[in-house]
């Protein structure tokens, strides 16, 4: 678990890059505060394309430490101005540790309507999916795991984070597939609705 990817959306580019040996013991809460920290403009507006959203795993995500499988979503929120982190269960930390990533850090704005990002053991790609567009998180869940297999993991946002509204949570899928657990602090699912 020693890479981070970076997707920019605006060059639609994917680069993975190892972790930061000033960032080898961060993973979670502390690994989305040492990236915002480093590369976001505090004045930033928080659903611009200046903001970054930042995925990370837990240190022990992919192991087989009870509870261990939390990952932290971090921005500068647009409910408080400062940069926040949101952590959530299911099982997105758990698979994301396991293909070898800390985290992964989504800078820019798409400028063709709602992306996927897939994410393997041989690397990620973006993919557009407007037909994805205003479908709620549990609709979104079923087409991708219909497309991906019941194995894959899913962070998704709704409607209402399409909209950047700050209330909007990011959505993760739970063992069952059913993206019943959400990140709802400091509006993260309205930054990853900006991007």
């Amino acid at each position: 678990m020693d890479k981070l990817l970076r997707i920019d959306l605006g060059r639609q580019m994917i680069k993975e890059e190892n972790l930061p040996e000033a960032w080898q013991k961060y993973g979670g809460r502390a690994l989305t505060a040492a990236v915002l920290r480093a590369e976001v403009n505090p004045k930033v507006d928080p659903l611009s394309p200046g903001n970054k959203l930042v995925l990370a795993a837990g240190l022990l995500a992919g192991s087989g430490v009870p509870c261990s499988g939390r990952l932290s979503i971090g921005a500068k929120s647009p409910l408080t101005g400062t940069i926040k982190e949101s952590n959530v269960g299911g099982t997105a930390a758990q698979r994301l540790a396991r293909l070898g990533y800390r985290g992964i850090i989504i800078e820019g704005k798409a400028e063709n309507g709602p992306a996927v990002l897939v994410v393997k053991g041989d690397g990620a790609v973006l993919e557009l999916r407007p037909q994805l567009a205003k479908l709620g998180n549990y609709q979104t869940a079923a087409q991708l795991l219909a497309e991906y297999g019941p194995e894959a993991a899913v962070i998704s946002i709704g409607p209402v984070g399409e909209m950047a509204l700050p209330v909007a949570s990011v959505a993760v899928t739970n063992r069952e597939g059913l993206p019943s657990r959400h990140a709802g602090r400091g509006g993260m699912g309205a930054v990853m609705g900006s991007k």
